[in-house]
């Protein structure tokens, strides 16, 4: 007597679904953190700070925060901060104004410090802004925040970088995000079946189907969806490779180009028709198909900007 069993197509989508979720935790984990945290020095003349500023979301100019020792008297016309533009021409340098008490205790020094402060004045989307922090502590000698760095040069700072972004759209980040981890599923589903036609020779046209259809999940979050993104937060549609050095423009583009040459190879057999040219066989294809679904996955986990609305 026969067994009715399952539908073939039942059991592969809980792991694809379980692959989807997974990147979908993974997604913000996977951001590049870019809150601003304060860090501190000792020097000789007690405990300085500085909130280290990575981004600018939105309109107005971003302020730049400094903690020093609580000194009446010492610093005023003696903390500076220096900014460029794009790391091109020479430094400006503006004077820091107090700001207060300072929330936190320096752990040296029993009182509070204090907040002394300058904005660098709003810069268009898209712009890096380099700055660092000069405290002059006597006639010829000076305290730069980071510290001086070992070069040929008698006063070369590392400074910090700021970028300057815009917000995006809620809904145009949400269809983005949803298409980009929507992706994974079929991948997911692909991978199973992909595994179950090299070791049970079945699944070769859920296969097939899934990888289109993450193929063209990944394509629209990826281009409609993702340039205009990029477009809110950084006024430019595409900095990644060969335009540009960005990582998640780079991986994206990466990832389109491999996903299409891997279906440009089935031909016509997509759609259950004999290709018109001669393509690798059913299981190689298997194999690549598992191959890129890892390295799919393997790049999604490399840190990307934290884009916020």
């Amino acid at each position: 007597m026969r067994t009715r069993s399952s539908p073939s197509w039942f059991q592969p989508w809980v792991p694809g679904l379980c692959l989807g979720l997974a990147c979908l935790l993974l997604a913000p984990a996977s951001a590049r953190r870019s809150d601003p945290q304060e860090i501190s020095f000792r020097t000789e003349v007690g405990e300085v700070g500085l909130v280290v500023l990575e981004e600018h979301v939105g309109p107005g100019g971003a302020e730049i925060l400094c903690r020093v020792p609580d000194r009446p008297g010492m610093w005023a016309g003696h903390v500076f901060l220096h900014h460029r533009v794009q790391g091109m021409g020479s430094y400006q340098r503006v004077a820091l104004e107090p700001r207060g008490l300072s929330d936190r205790r320096a752990e040296s020094d029993s009182a509070s410090g204090l907040r002394w402060g300058a904005v660098i004045p709003h810069q268009p989307r898209g712009t890096r802004v380099e700055y660092f922090i000069e405290l002059a502590i006597g006639p010829d000698e000076r305290i730069t925040i980071p510290p001086l760095a070992p070069a040929r040069e008698a006063w070369d700072p590392r400074p910090y970088t700021l970028t300057f972004k815009g917000r995006v759209s809620r809904p145009l980040l949400i269809a983005h995000v949803l298409c980009m981890v929507g992706g994974m599923v079929p991948l997911g589903v692909g991978l199973v079946a992909a595994f179950a036609y090299l070791f049970r020779r079945r699944g070769l046209a859920l296969m097939r189907r899934s990888v289109l259809i993450a193929f063209v999940l990944l394509f629209l979050g990826g281009v409609p969806l993702g340039m205009p993104v990029e477009w809110q937060v950084f006024g430019t549609y595409w900095e990644g490779w060969p335009f540009g050095r960005d990582v998640t423009d780079s991986k994206t583009g990466l990832l389109l180009l491999l996903w299409l040459v891997l279906l440009l190879v089935r031909g016509r057999d997509l759609f259950g028709r004999r290709p018109a040219f001669r393509r690798p066989t059913d299981r190689t294809w298997a194999g690549w198909v598992i191959a890129l679904v890892i390295f799919t996955v393997a790049l999604y986990l490399i840190p990307h900007e934290n884009i916020k609305f």
